[in-house]
């Protein structure tokens, strides 16, 4: 089913007859509706359209003194629709489509916030027929700020009464494709462009037609865009590249599939005999998948339909010996439907980014000067020593099993679950790259790594392992907050130019620094030819849209509202800012307490007392009532993991002397239902120590055999008091 809608803001002129004309042929809709055609019924055009195929009867709407503004035709091989529901705002019709009762609604709405109300109560009660349902037309709303482009403010009150509509009727946003803007006002000062019109559908009518989407045409003689609604999806690209789903790798055929291709004979050198092998595998694994996975979709929806089935039967006549194996067969065939489906869209869900790079500057070129040279000849040696096929494996089995495929299809996983067959034909890969002067960037990442700490100094706060940027933005932030304060010396703020921008990063400058750091030549040639051969791709509705070098990045916009939608409606999965910020806060408090850092350590100073707690005053901070706000929650939720509990040590006023965790487990004393767990109650505390609600503390003993057993010993406060928590790990 295709359905047509135009704003075509008046019928009779030449010019939109021609473009109506054009736009109808080409894309063969069955239902079209002319909102604004500015004619009386009596003018309708029943030829124009007849000669499109169309009937020559209609149906309209009807306004006191005004002319209809919404005209609905059919095509001539469907029955006449049936209206449910005519106003002013609004027709719906009802008709068949496939054998399927359906409801179409067309919508044209009032300029007017408070007239549009009376079209949302409308729009309630025709959801409430629970038929499968489509709404389409010019809505004179927008839904997202985003939706508007130019002078005049966004109006909040009328999209949240707009989307309180859409909640209420369980409504679902089409996909779109073409232009963002439906309307413009055709001004060049003062241009003003809008998401007027759209369409929407059910959950009844995705269930019946699956996938559907609209498309917004281009706009030619009136200030509205044509919007086509179709039931097909868009279809699939021919270009579509092979990738290798994690879940094929369970079955048991897989690996011998692979180690057959594998093993026939290919001559040539060792890049030449893996890259033909990854194409005879991909070759082999598509015919193969096709096979033994069918379509998941229908898969999942078949199993559902039998045991549904099965159930319905047992319900009439009662459960019996074949009735019981059936449901047996068909609860497995719908778990294993189930657990393949969710397999293949938690592979389409994910996602991986990197922000990278920080652009030069003036004082970047100066301190090159001052950069110590930290590598000698034996670490270029390590850099650049051939490798073995150990190391080789061992970068391979480090890789990311869930992380997306590059451009051949193959994920990590694959050459993981396949090394036996494909390793050797690897491995000569890899060192033909040492070779030949290019350098795998796994390899060439993890000889780096232990090289690190060498040349990144503490200050460097971000784009690290174990360090988050906020820790230099929140020092820095201090920082200008005290510049106003009294103290020997003065203060002083020197804000330099830098910005965090791949794209505007020089190159003649960082291979500068690492000339500078020691790295040789060899190295750095490597280093470069990864950067000027790596080439990225965007898929665009499922196929690659050319490549481009990684030297300028290329921008792309996402709806806000699109990523944060869980994962399985579509979106990324990204959390709210709120629980976000009281992470990274708890993340701070942490550090406080705990972490020896230059940014934790004037922290402390600024806000923590001797006695450990928290100061009830403080001058101007950014931070102190995030900190305030999350201090009690980390310190009740906080835990130590004392380890075997030897050098965990306390001080008995009994024996006046100090005696270790480790000597005070007796396991024939423990008590309660769990034989591993006993209380330590009331424990006196000497600087931090944490407690629970109730008073105790719970400590982790990590035995010998690596089990690790939750014990909370039963002390009394009276009796000891802890002197040494130096070893004491935070968990």
């Amino acid at each position: 089913m295709r359905i047509f809608y135009w704003n075509i803001r008046g019928v009779r002129k030449a010019a939109a007859s021609r473009a109506l004309h054009i736009f109808l042929r080409d894309h063969s809709p069955d239902v079209v509706c002319i909102a604004e055609p500015m004619v009386d019924s009596f003018s309708f055009p029943a030829r124009f359209f007849n000669r499109l195929g169309f009937m020559t009867e209609f149906i309209h709407n009807s306004r006191l003194d005004k002319v209809p503004n919404l005209w609905v035709v059919w095509k001539n091989s469907l029955a006449r629709p049936v209206v449910v529901q005519s106003s002013e705002q609004m027709i719906s019709v009802s008709m068949q489509w496939n054998g399927q009762q359906v409801v179409v609604s067309m919508i044209h709405a009032s300029c007017f916030r408070a007239e549009r109300r009376n079209l949302w109560v409308e729009m309630g009660i025709v959801a409430a027929l629970s038929f499968p349902w489509v709404a389409l037309g010019d809505f004179n709303a927008t839904l997202y700020s985003h939706e508007k482009r130019g002078p005049g403010r966004f109006n909040v009150g009328a999209a949240a009464e707009f989307q309180a509509m859409v909640d209420a009727c369980d409504l679902i946003s089409s996909p779109s494709q073409g232009s963002n803007f439906t309307w413009t006002n055709n001004r060049c000062r003062g241009h003003v462009a809008a998401r007027l019109d759209r369409s929407f559908f059910n959950a009844q009518w995705l269930e019946v037609f699956g996938d559907c989407g609209q498309k917004v045409l281009h706009r030619s003689i009136s200030d509205h865009a044509p919007i086509l609604f179709s039931l097909a999806a868009i279809p699939k690209p021919r270009n579509a590249p092979f990738r290798l789903h994690r879940f094929w790798m369970e079955e048991e055929s897989f690996v011998d599939l692979v180690r057959d291709v594998w093993s026939r004979e290919v001559r040539g050198g060792p890049i030449g005999r893996l890259a033909y092998k990854l194409r005879a595998v991909k070759s082999a694994l598509k015919g193969w998948a096709r096979q033994t996975f069918p379509n998941l979709d229908v898969a999942l929806k078949d199993a559902t339909a039998e045991v549904e089935e099965v159930q319905r039967t047992i319900d009439q006549i009662g459960m019996s010996d074949e009735l019981y194996a059936r449901e047996a067969e068909a609860k497995t065939k719908l778990l294993k439907a189930v657990e393949m489906h969710e397999k293949l869209w938690a592979e389409k869900a994910r996602c991986n980014w990197a922000k990278l790079g920080d652009r030069n500057s003036k004082f970047f070129h100066l301190s090159v000067k001052v950069i110590p040279n930290e590598m000698n000849r034996e670490d270029s040696s390590i850099l650049e020593a051939i490798p073995a096929r150990e190391e080789i494996k061992k970068v391979v089995w480090g890789l990311d099993p869930d992380s997306s495929p590059g451009p051949d299809g193959f994920p990590g996983a694959f050459f993981k679950q396949c090394w036996e067959i494909v390793g050797d034909d690897f491995c000569g890969v890899v060192i033909a790259f040492f070779r030949g002067g290019k350098l795998p960037n796994g390899i060439m990442a993890k000889r780096l790594s232990c090289l690190l700490p060498r040349l990144v100094s503490d200050e460097q706060g971000a784009f690290q392992k174990g360090k988050i940027i906020s820790s230099n933005i929140g020092l820095a932030s201090e920082l200008a907050n005290l510049l106003h304060t009294s103290v020997r010396g003065g203060g002083m703020g020197i804000k330099i130019d830098v910005q965090k921008a791949y794209d505007t990063l020089s190159w003649d400058f960082l291979f500068a620094v690492l000339k500078k750091f020691g790295f040789s030549d060899v190295w750095l040639a490597w280093i470069h030819e990864i950067l000027v051969s790596s080439r990225i791709s965007v898929l665009l509705n499922g196929g690659p849209v050319g490549f481009f070098g990684v030297e300028k990045v290329k921008k792309i916009t996402v709806k806000w509202e699109e990523i944060c939608r869980p994962k399985e409606e579509g979106g990324l999965g990204i959390r709210r800012l709120r629980d976000v910020n009281c992470a990274v806060l708890s993340k701070l408090v942490w550090q406080m307490k705990h972490e020896g850092s230059a940014f934790s350590s004037f922290l402390r100073a600024r806000f923590v007392n001797e006695g450990g707690d928290l100061k009830k005053g403080y001058r101007a901070s950014s931070v102190f009532i995030g900190i305030a706000k999350m201090w009690n929650f980390v310190s009740l939720s906080e835990r130590w993991m004392v380890g075997t509990g030897s050098d965990a040590t306390g001080y008995s006023k009994a024996q006046d002397s100090e005696i270790a965790f480790s000597d005070l487990m007796d396991t024939e004393s423990m008590s309660g239902d769990n034989p591993n767990t006993i209380r330590l109650k009331e424990l006196r505390r000497k600087h931090t120590v944490p407690k629970t609600r109730d008073g105790n503390i719970s400590m982790a003993i990590d035995e010998d055999v690596g089990t690790i057993l939750i014990l909370e010993f039963l002390l009394q406060s009276s009796s000891y008091e802890i002197t040494n928590s130096s070893s004491m790990v935070q968990k």
